[in-house]
């Protein structure tokens, strides 16, 4: 089993308090493409791709599952928190037109966009770096955790070069 390094603990916070309600969206009275526009989205995003995380470093700590096990259902996790996205936040919908005219009305779209995505390609690396010693002894076996590294790894400099936000409006904590 890997061993945790100094300053890897997960924190002191019990499942059970993640269990809150989450924030509700203002208006849902209307009947056009803004109604499932909210600002709010992003925050309740944010507190699933939180609690995968917290989930996961419990799992590394507690869990007598293989660490590859507890790998793959962490990601798992996270392909769901990707799938239920709404779509004004979907990493992959920013250059359709109903999504271009939808951030000409409300600028925060794009943001939002860009970051979450950014902070879920940062867990996807984080999350699947953990077998980084076991891909290393044993690359056919681990290439697809790997593979998801590379990937998000070069998903996360593309968005950074080609962002057209200002320098100050990325995350610059994204440190691996």
């Amino acid at each position: 089993m890997q061993r945790l390094k100094i300053g890897d603990e997960p924190a002191q916070i019990e499942e059970a308090e993640f269990d809150v309600p989450f924030p509700i969206p203002k208006d849902r009275s209307r009947s056009d493409r803004l109604a499932d526009v909210d600002p709010v989205h992003y925050h309740i995003f944010m507190i699933k791709i939180a609690a995968v995380y917290h989930r996961f470093r419990q799992s590394l700590k507690r869990s007598i599952t293989a660490i590859e096990e507890v790998v793959r259902v962490a990601d798992e996790e996270l392909a769901i928190v990707i799938d239920t996205l709404p779509e004004h936040l979907q990493p992959e919908l920013g250059t359709q037109a109903g999504v271009r005219e939808l951030e000409l009305s409300q600028p925060w779209i794009k943001w939002q966009r860009f970051d979450i995505t950014l902070v879920l390609l940062h867990h996807r690396v984080r999350i699947n770096r953990t077998l980084q010693d076991y891909w290393l002894s044993s690359p056919e076996r681990y290439a697809w955790a790997r593979a998801v590294c590379i990937r998000a790894s070069l998903d996360i400099v593309w968005i950074n070069r080609n962002w057209d936000q200002p320098v100050s409006m990325r995350k610059q904590w994204l440190v691996f």
